[in-house]
């Protein structure tokens, strides 16, 4: 699966994290650069403990519109629960900027 947005069509591959290990695990201890991203799901809040690389973070409800963008989350970080968020995606850096992704927008993947 990969994430489009707008129309453009992303060459970011997407991993569904739905279960309690991949939850858990995310992309902590991922050393090798970031090319591909996951959906956590449910999830409406992280930390990044144990990330080694700065990452973009889309948060959207359960119809998949934008609630919350970060662009360039750094390790060791948090990003606290936010109402009606429902699921987060983890992307590579710049992935924001690349899809011009916004508040309010609608994802697909």
């Amino acid at each position: 699966m990969n994430l489009i947005h707008n129309d453009k069509s992303s060459t970011v591959p997407l991993k569904l994290c739905n279960n309690f290990f991949s939850r858990f695990k995310g992309l902590m201890f991922v050393t090798k650069p970031i090319k591909s991203g996951i959906v956590i799901a449910p999830c409406d809040s992280i930390h990044m403990f144990f990330m080694f690389q700065s990452i973009d973070v889309v948060m959207v409800d359960s119809k998949d519109n934008v609630m919350f963008v970060k662009e360039n989350v750094k390790p060791w970080t948090i990003i606290l629960p936010k109402n009606d968020v429902l699921k987060t995606f983890e992307l590579p850096l710049y992935t924001i900027q690349h899809l011009s992704i916004e508040l309010g927008d609608k994802l697909t993947y």
